[in-house]
């Protein structure tokens, strides 16, 4: 019993050339934002001591 629509072949072609680059996109966005929240409070600590 198939239920999918989009052939599969299509799908799989799609992915073979479109994963690389969203994995990459998407892990960097990733690693860049858990960098920022890491170092925000830091920065922020930084920023509060200068005004002093």
């Amino acid at each position: 019993m198939k239920v999918e629509t989009m052939p599969d072949d299509w799908m799989h072609r799609w992915f073979d050339l479109q994963a690389g680059h969203v994995w990459a996109l998407g892990m960097a966005i990733v690693a860049a934002w858990m960098a920022f929240v890491w170092c925000w409070p830091n920065i922020q600590k930084l920023r509060s001591k200068a005004g002093d």
